[in-house]
């Protein structure tokens, strides 16, 4: 958590709210609030404004109800320009450089080009965009459904891809999984990323910085989505925790560390900029790297 909060401080258009149930980080940026809700007030504000009933106990359903959270929460981002919903499970860069060109030109922006980004979206903040989930044909019998519905990945995003305003692009944010090739058109994946003061680098992109990283894949577990890879899992709590407020730190299969920080020059940005040109230094460093794991 405290990598996720220490990516979160340089931001400065963006505010967090993090709705929850559990303890309260003891440091973190003021861009970031947390707000105490019990699972059944939080059930009963869906039921009341949505006429939507969520499971008795959180599950992959909550995926599902993420198209819900602009009717749901609608004072809490009164005010606001954009609102959207997003994951724990990131590290972000510099999201302002990435922002300032979209603000205020699309009512969407998603940083996956084929479907809505529902580790990290934005909506312009209107009544359309909103009840957006509206358009779903039988959207309250999908959420009736015990099972996964595909509501956010799949419903709205159709939807808001046929908006004239609405921008897709690919930023490269989630590695190893497998119906996104990486930049260069292959399954060779970057597995470490550094983060300097609010910007995001890899191994294999140079020159490149990125908008976050989603790390869910080094979790752990299995899905027909993801390749399998070395993982957390076997990891202590400690391997994967920094101190709030650190200036540097990598994450890879091996955890979350501290490290020195270093200057990081300007680059280019993933997703916007020119599409990168690989040469053969990385070739051979991707041979290199294959043959160390082994």
């Amino acid at each position: 958590m405290n990598a996720f909060l220490t990516s979160c401080a340089p931001i400065s258009r963006v505010d967090w709210l993090i709705v929850h149930d559990a303890p309260v980080p003891q440091e973190g940026p003021e861009n970031v609030r947390f707000v105490s809700l019990s699972w059944e007030a939080y059930r009963q504000r869906f039921s009341e404004r949505c006429a939507i009933d969520l499971p008795t106990r959180p599950n992959y359903k909550m995926c599902d109800a993420k198209v819900f959270l602009g009717t749901v929460f609608e004072e809490e981002i009164e005010g606001y320009d954009y609102f959207g919903w997003g994951d724990l499970d990131l590290v972000y860069g510099e999201l302002d450089a990435f922002l300032e060109p979209l603000l205020g030109k699309h009512s969407v922006i998603s940083f996956h080009a084929k479907q809505l980004s529902n580790h990290f979206v934005l909506f312009r903040n209107t009544p359309e965009m909103r009840g957006l989930y509206r358009k779903v044909s039988d959207y309250s019998d999908k959420m009736a459904m015990s099972e996964y519905a595909e509501l956010d990945d799949t419903h709205l995003s159709a939807i808001a891809k046929e908006m004239p305003d609405a921008w897709f692009a690919e930023a490269y944010t989630t590695p190893f999984v497998n119906w996104i090739p990486w930049a260069d058109g292959t399954y060779n994946f970057p597995d470490k990323w550094e983060w300097h003061n609010g910007r995001l680098i890899n191994d294999l992109d140079r020159g490149y910085s990125f908008p976050y990283f989603h790390f869910m894949v080094w979790k752990g577990g299995e899905s027909f989505y993801y390749f399998a890879t070395e993982n957390w899992e076997k990891l202590s709590p400690e391997a994967l925790n920094i101190a709030y407020g650190a200036n540097a730190f990598v994450i890879d299969p091996y955890g979350i560390r501290q490290i020195r920080e270093k200057g990081v020059a300007p680059g280019l940005l993933m997703g916007l900029s020119k599409p990168p040109k690989y040469s053969l230094r990385r070739r051979i460093y991707l041979k290199v790297r294959r043959w160390r794991s082994g």
